[in-house]
């Protein structure tokens, strides 16, 4: 019984691991090199199957390099095994970023709108979906949700992804106008003195814009939500 328990712990603390690293690349952009460590964890023919956390991130991975019947696969396959409303929260967010990417808005708005709801203590998986839902809102309504989140991201424990969603949030804010000026400086600023910080430059793989400079604010072009750092393409 010892040796079993044992096992099971160094089980459950290796797909840990696995999941930290391949998250780390994923996030640095390192995209073939997270698909390869997932897959020969996920994809083994005679083992069981993954955790539905390494599955959602293999999902996730491959989202983000645009292989999107892959990344459907996976990630309804971690939405239907989800251990706890937290975890499916994830999941829909994720799902909810492959339906908009395909043009199925009102898909992305239901799965952007569970993973609100379920989303519980969890701010930064509350704040993103929040973040999604401001994007695809009718522009009238657009600059009301964005108020309300600028509040609820100070709730986010992570710098990084504090910084982030800041980010986000004033390049949404940028184009509303005169009333969205403020909101969309503060965020902005706030993101840059994050940046400025820890060292980070953000920039976006699909626009190849650098957002985010040590020191200064650059033109914002498009949503960082799939932002990576610039110096680590």
């Amino acid at each position: 019984m010892l040796l079993l328990l044992g096992g099971a712990a160094y089980a459950a603390e290796n797909a840990a691991s696995l999941l930290d690293t391949a998250a780390q690349h994923r996030r640095e952009g390192n995209l073939r090199l997270a698909i390869e460590l997932l897959e020969k964890a996920c994809k083994q023919p005679s083992g069981p199957p993954c955790s539905p956390r390494l599955m959602g991130e293999l999902g996730a991975t491959y989202y983000q390099a645009h292989r999107f019947a892959q990344a459907a696969d996976a990630l309804n396959d971690a939405y239907a095994r989800a251990e706890n409303a937290a975890e499916r929260a994830l999941f829909a967010n994720d799902l909810g970023n492959l339906s908009a990417s395909r043009g199925r808005k009102d898909e992305a708005v239901r799965f952007y709108e569970e993973a609100r709801a379920k989303a519980g203590g969890n701010a930064a998986i509350a704040v993103s979906a929040g973040l999604n839902l401001a994007r695809l809102a009718p522009a009238p309504e657009r600059l009301a949700r964005l108020q309300k989140l600028a509040a609820e991201i100070d709730t986010v424990a992570d710098v990084h992804e504090r910084g982030r969603y800041l980010l986000n949030l004033g390049s949404q804010a940028r184009p509303l106008g005169a009333p969205a000026l403020q909101l969309s400086y503060q965020s902005l600023d706030r993101a840059r003195a994050i940046a400025a910080e820890r060292g980070d430059r953000w920039c976006c793989p699909r626009c190849g814009v650098i957002v985010i400079g040590d020191t200064t604010l650059a033109l914002v072009v498009g949503i960082t939500r799939h932002g990576r750092r610039c110096d680590e393409r």
